[in-house]
């Protein structure tokens, strides 16, 4: 299958949280979430993929010298640069050598740029994600299913050369799991009791001060 990417769309819409979440140096009451939409050529016909992500603050740097500011701007420009390279990836064969290219020419600006590399490759996940997406589409068929019958392109050994020729397919289960567990990850500031809880109807958390954001890149 040939890939092409046409174009991304990103857009942010600011989110308030449902209750304080303090993490390492960071206390967060709300955070933008960026909706990533590309639109891919796949065979010749128009395929659309989302994937999304909170930015949180000091998630990825830990910087207790940048405003929270300051590091949404930093995680935007990532993601927004992660879009412009997968521009100038002309042609890919399949999924798997899409993010393979995207992500070396991401992690080299990201060196060139000094920035933390978890932090770059966020990028990349945003739209590797949106391009899976993308090609489930236009497959009509389901992520577990591609996975294992080796359309996306995996390949074990360009990551992990000791697995040799080991597969996907060896090590997933013949169905997925039809159930979830919703957890909930305990912040430092959490109440841990019920005595703990304040039942108080003042809400005294403040969202940060961010304007609504919507940018077409091309």
């Amino acid at each position: 299958m040939s890939i092409f990417f046409i174009k991304a769309d990103l857009n942010i819409l600011n989110m308030k949280a449902r209750m304080p979440f303090k993490y390492g140096i960071a206390t967060l009451t709300a955070l933008p979430h960026l909706f990533v939409r590309v639109e891919l050529l796949i065979n010749g016909k128009t395929s659309i993929g989302i994937s999304s992500d909170g930015l949180a603050p000091k998630w990825f740097t830990k910087n207790p010298t940048s405003s929270f500011e300051d590091d949404i701007n930093e995680m935007f420009m990532v993601i927004q640069n992660a879009v412009n390279l997968a521009h100038e990836i002309e042609q890919a064969e399949n999924v798997f050598l899409f993010w393979k290219e995207l992500y070396r020419k991401q992690a080299e600006w990201g060196k060139k740029k000094k920035l933390a590399p978890l932090l770059t490759s966020f990028g990349v996940s945003l739209v590797e994600r949106a391009v899976i997406s993308a090609f489930c589409q236009a497959c009509n068929k389901p992520f577990h299913e591609l996975i294992k019958d080796g359309r996306l392109g995996f390949n074990l050994q360009d990551i992990y050369p000791e697995f040799d020729n080991s597969t996907l397919r060896q090590a997933l289960p013949k169905l997925p799991s039809d159930n979830i567990e919703v957890r909930h990850t305990v912040g430092l500031a959490d109440p841990l009791t019920r005595d703990e809880i304040e039942l108080s109807s003042k809400d005294e958390s403040r969202p940060l001060n961010l304007t609504q954001r919507s940018e077409d890149v091309q």
